[in-house]
């Protein structure tokens, strides 16, 4: 077997793959028609091959449920644990989104995100809650937003935390039976709730009303059970991982379960190429686990170094880079493809920056601080 680092190192080839998904999305296809009512590129849909790059969210969020299920073995209570998710989460979405709202401030001129640069905004962005939800608190008598539109996938992360350290530090002895159990109860009851329309194959109705407010819940406050079958996966991807490394037969209850988070993973997909990249997700996990060797590119120096700084590359990216290219890239003609590569190149390096020489040594200042 490989030696236990070089295999995790795979899941920071994992993590660039993800981010660079997100960002050729972001730079060439997000910011287009039917997507925005608004097209913010000097050259339209014209480099608009990677409309399905959004999928690495979802890459995100397997690679979240290995991640953090390896952390809860290695962190000795509830507490410790949420001390490391803050130190982790918490100076680097504040300090990117001071950087974002400056550079709104300051640079978009032609007012492109005119809901980005209030104030009120710092409020759902620092906190990840949805600004959905305030605003449904606050009756929309104040308006919030994010300051950056890619923060939404933020507030899954920490209620699937939540979730999965709640019933970690509550029944450890039971811990992967307690979760797979929540899981699939949460995945079938947002099934039958979404397609329960009347009568129906089960004989069970239920009222508009109920039906509304179920579709409300999810999209204001729990969207977790929308995404769970990815950080399920991720979390039966590390017990596989674990398990074979220890030299333990994993149990058939286990791999089933997992068969059935995959499926049920996608099934979110509404068009077959998403459930291809769905699936192609999958199989890079059974093959880093079970086969590392033949996927040794992945610990490629490059991409290691862009999965190190994935975290703030993400969150400073989106607005900063979709605004200097509506600002900028014309100036290239025919060649204006070009500034997207170039402006990533030049996120990817100032990240990278940022994560060696301030983020570790805010993240061991804070953990001196808070130990």
């Amino acid at each position: 077997m490989q030696p236990i680092k070089n295999r995790i190192d795979i899941l920071d080839g994992f993590r660039a793959i993800a981010i660079l998904l997100v960002l050729f999305y972001h730079f060439f296809s997000s910011w287009t028609l039917p997507y925005t009512n608004s097209p913010m590129y000097p050259y339209g849909d014209k480099y608009s091959y990677f409309k399905f790059g959004f999928t690495g969210v979802e890459f995100f969020f397997i690679i979240s449920g290995f991640v953090i299920f390896f952390s809860l073995d290695y962190t000795s209570n509830f507490i410790t644990f949420w001390k490391k998710r803050a130190i982790r989460l918490l100076p680097s979405i504040i300090i990117a989104s001071i950087i974002t709202f400056l550079f709104l401030r300051f640079f978009d001129t032609n007012n492109l995100f005119p809901t980005r640069r209030a104030w009120i905004n710092f409020i759902p962005s620092i906190t990840f809650l949805p600004p959905n939800l305030l605003n449904f608190i606050f009756q929309n008598k104040i308006q919030f937003n994010y300051i950056n539109g890619s923060y939404w996938s933020l507030w899954p992360e920490i209620q699937f935390y939540f979730l999965v350290s709640s019933i970690y530090f509550l029944k450890k002895n039971k811990f992967i039976e307690i979760y797979i159990l929540a899981s699939v109860i949460i995945i079938i009851a947002n099934f039958l709730l979404n397609n329960i329309k009347g009568a129906n194959y089960f004989h069970l109705s239920l009222s508009e009303t109920i039906l509304n407010y179920h579709t409300h819940l999810t999209s204001r406050v729990l969207n977790i059970v929308v995404f769970i079958p990815f950080f399920s996966s991720g979390v039966l991807f590390y017990l596989l991982f674990k398990n074979k490394k220890l030299n333990i037969k994993t149990p058939l209850i286990v791999k089933c379960s997992l068969a059935f988070f995959i499926l049920s993973a996608i099934s979110y997909g509404n068009e077959i190429e998403i459930k291809i990249i769905y699936g192609l997700f999958f199989l890079l996990f059974f093959v880093f686990i079970y086969w590392p060797d033949t996927i040794k590119f992945f610990t490629n120096r490059y991409l290691l170094k862009i999965g190190v700084c994935s975290y703030f590359l993400y969150l400073i990216h989106e607005v900063i880079g979709v605004l200097l290219i509506n600002k900028f890239s014309a100036y290239l003609k025919g060649l204006d493809f070009l500034f997207p590569l170039l402006l990533i190149i030049v996120l990817i390096a100032i990240s990278y920056l940022y994560t060696v020489k301030i983020e570790k040594r805010v993240d061991k200042f804070l953990r001196n601080k808070l130990n």
